[in-house]
């Protein structure tokens, strides 16, 4: 069950980042992060109110920019700390080859960082980002696939999907962020703001707030999936599924470029055909990545078939 929904959700979302993927899966252990939540009681009475107390929290939970690199260092100490990391992104990717990273959205459980990613060297976060017990995110691909192509990181183990994670409980593979608090947490917020330019500065409130509250919620959603999966004995499996998605994630944004034309071979060219679809698509990534253009702007991707002749 695990793979099907891994490599449905790759299917769905990893297009949106890089033209090519893989489908090699990588050794997972499924059970390396289930101790990340056990001080969490199991009753129902706790569940309740752990949910509720991290809802109340986020109500008022403190929100900080951070616009200068000395005021990273509080960042990742509280990274260090906080055991689970709520995460997500806003980027611009339409007219380039590698994403223009605009804002990062950090809850640490008490905190919301918004870190003015043009502004700073992330380095040291990204390296932060991997040593946390559970990385919260919705839709992987938007946050890791060009975290990859950036920071030049191994393929994570900690990530944890609520998208992958709701399509066990719902069985439905594109539950976003809005449907998932108003489905599970009675929680309603505003989604307008997601295609605006995020590289604009100041931001605006309308946007500000957008970016707040797509992590301002999240670690009450995680446990409220948690507990749910727990409770059909589901969360191993889906652990396991996110860090192989999280893999799948790595591999396509490591395709050598002399293989990138076997994202785009056709089962009918024949071995000259091959030859020059190969030297052709090298050709375009190298091009496209000195150029710093999407592939798609070098020579677009095609489908066609041979004349029967």
């Amino acid at each position: 069950m695990s793979n099907n929904v891994s490599n449905a959700s790759a299917q769905l979302n990893a297009s949106d980042i890089n033209d090519g993927s893989s489908q090699e899966a990588a050794n997972t252990e499924p059970m390396s992060a289930a101790t990340s939540s056990e001080s969490v009681s199991n009753t129902p009475d706790a569940e309740v109110l752990d949910i509720d107390s991290l809802l109340d929290i986020a109500d008022d939970v403190a929100i900080t920019w951070v616009r200068k690199q000395s005021d990273l260092d509080e960042v990742i100490d509280a990274l260090a700390t906080c055991g689970r990391v709520a995460l997500d992104t806003e980027f611009i990717k339409r007219d380039t080859y590698y994403p223009r990273l605009a804002l990062v959205q950090l809850n640490t459980g008490d905190h919301v960082y918004l870190l003015d990613a043009p502004q700073l060297q992330l380095a040291d976060l990204w390296e932060a980002l991997r040593k946390v017990d559970v990385a919260i995110c919705t839709l992987a691909a938007k946050i890791w696939a060009f975290f990859y192509l950036l920071s030049g990181c191994p393929p994570l183990t900690n990530i944890f999907d609520t998208q992958i994670a709701l399509s066990y409980l719902t069985g439905q593979l594109q539950m976003g962020y809005q449907q998932a608090l108003a489905d599970q947490l009675d929680m309603h917020i505003d989604k307008e703001h997601s295609q605006s330019d995020w590289l604009q500065r100041p931001l605006t409130d309308e946007q500000e707030q957008y970016a707040i509250d797509d992590v301002r919620y999240l670690p009450a959603l995680y446990l409220s999936i948690e507990h749910a999966l727990k409770a059909q004995g589901l969360y191993d499996y889906v652990w396991a599924d996110c860090q192989l998605y999280a893999s799948d994630l790595y591999d396509s944004q490591h395709v050598e470029d002399e293989a990138m034309y076997l994202t785009m071979a056709d089962y009918r060219y024949n071995s000259q055909q091959m030859a020059i679809l190969k030297g052709v698509a090298t050709w375009r990534e190298e091009l496209a990545r000195a150029t710093n253009q999407p592939r798609t702007f070098v020579i677009k991707k095609t489908s066609s078939t041979r004349d029967s002749h």
